[in-house]
């Protein structure tokens, strides 16, 4: 059934198979309500029986897309209309090693650094989590290596804190965001351009970026396969993509079923499993195609379904406490994840044209 949009209501419209694998054998898994939000209506998730696949089915409409997104959402924050992104002082100790290992790890330029923090930087940069936090957070298959900058695409790049952070990397770095609201805000704080509107219809130059990057943005299309090859028509050959998005076979969504955020009903449509997007992508003929689960957020995702559970709900998802069970429970999906299960909250696959 449709539901109306005079009730303030997204539309939906049945599907006619997984979005994909195109079958058509799938069982309901979830029936919930916007616990984040309280978007009217109660959507439903099955699970295809080929692929694994969970998605929305009835789905809303592309049309009704913005009635997902309201005021309150985490990328329409007013206070960061006008701010900008910190810079660290690179004068400082920490600067200097930050670029002392940026130029071990990166090739970036070491510019006055004394011999001392240079080779303190090539000891240290053997870890990667060394090299994670030198670049702000950014890992090791987003790192722009080489003298010469990189074209980088980030779409939805939310309030624009990694579009910031690749800027400081040396991406010459553009996003993309059907939210006019959030392109503004993440421009501001970014400095970098973002432009408005959805990928599939965006005026993009073919063979033009070396890095795609999309983090919890393939859960929110409603067209992904045209998108995939539509990012692999857009990248250069060699270019890289990296996805992020949440793991519908996660600890936490298989323990703490409907409550748990990675679901974010209306705003989330697929979630294909590691051998579902890896299977897509091969057909998309991209190479060396790399996927594993992680388990970031697990603690906050615990956190979030203990309140959906108490009855807490509009903006309660940004909004939580976590005490130690919940980083009790993020420390065993580590270590499950470390045993080579694919049980972290998401999924981070990288791929090359």
């Amino acid at each position: 059934m449709t539901s109306s949009i005079s009730s303030g209501s997204p539309r939906t419209l049945p599907l006619a198979g997984c979005p994909v694998c195109s079958s058509s054998d799938a069982r309901p898994v979830l029936e919930m309500p916007d616990r984040l939000h309280g978007i009217p209506g109660t959507y439903v998730y099955r699970r295809c029986d080929e692929c694994r696949t969970v998605f929305q089915d009835p789905a809303v409409i592309s049309d009704d897309l913005p009635l997902c997104y309201p005021s309150n959402y985490y990328t329409h924050d007013a206070s960061l209309m006008n701010s900008g992104a910190k810079i660290a002082d690179e004068d400082g100790m920490r600067g200097q090693i930050r670029r002392a290992v940026l130029h071990s790890s990166d090739g970036a330029p070491a510019g006055n650094l004394p011999f001392r923090l240079l080779f303190i930087g090539r000891v240290i940069s053997i870890w990667s989590t060394i090299r994670t936090r030198a670049r702000f957070g950014i890992p090791d298959v987003l790192a722009n290596c080489g003298c010469q900058p990189g074209r980088c695409l980030e779409v939805g790049p939310g309030r624009g804190d990694t579009l910031a952070n690749l800027r400081r990397l040396g991406w010459d770095a553009i996003g993309l965001d059907i939210d006019p609201i959030a392109a503004e805000a993440a421009q501001k704080l970014s400095g970098c351009e973002v432009r408005v509107g959805r990928l599939i219809s965006a005026d993009l130059p073919h063979r033009y970026f070396d890095l795609i990057y999309m983090s919890h943005v393939l859960e929110h299309l409603p067209d992904l396969l045209p998108s995939l090859r539509l990012i692999y028509e857009l990248l250069k050959p060699g270019g890289r993509l990296a996805l992020v998005y949440p793991n519908s076979d996660s600890l936490g969504g298989r323990w703490l079923g409907e409550y748990s955020p990675i679901w974010d009903p209306p705003r989330h449509f697929v979630l294909p499993p590691i051998s579902a997007i890896r299977e897509v992508l091969e057909k998309t003929s991209f190479k060396q195609i790399q996927a594993k689960t992680r388990a970031r957020g697990a603690a906050r995702n615990r956190a979030v379904a203990r309140g959906y559970r108490d009855g807490r709900g509009e903006s309660h998802g940004f909004n939580v406490k976590v005490d130690a069970s919940d980083r009790a429970f993020a420390a065993i999906e580590r270590v499950l994840v470390v045993l080579g299960m694919a049980v972290g909250e998401e999924i981070f696959v990288t791929a090359r044209k």
